[in-house]
């Protein structure tokens, strides 16, 4: 959703989080699903896509928390 008055470096980001999540569920699906036997998945599949978008979420956050640490150093080395 978003607000108003948002930024557009906001409004980018919120863009770019829609667009790369997509991608990621676009990518896992086509790495995941080989054949349209059944509507709905099989077990197999939906195993593979959970931990297929686990990786990329347990990926994500690693990289976010560690900007985070490299962040925090760049503040405290520029404060003293």
């Amino acid at each position: 959703a978003c607000r108003v008055g948002a930024s557009r470096y906001e409004l980018h980001e919120i863009v770019n989080n829609d667009s790369t999540s997509n991608q990621v569920v676009q990518d896992c699906f086509n790495m995941c699903v080989k054949t349209f036997r059944s509507k709905k998945l099989d077990t197999t599949e939906k195993d593979c896509i959970t931990r297929c978008t686990s990786k990329y979420i347990d990926a994500t956050n690693r990289i976010f928390s560690r900007f985070q640490e490299i962040q925090a150093l760049e503040e405290e080395k520029n404060s003293n």
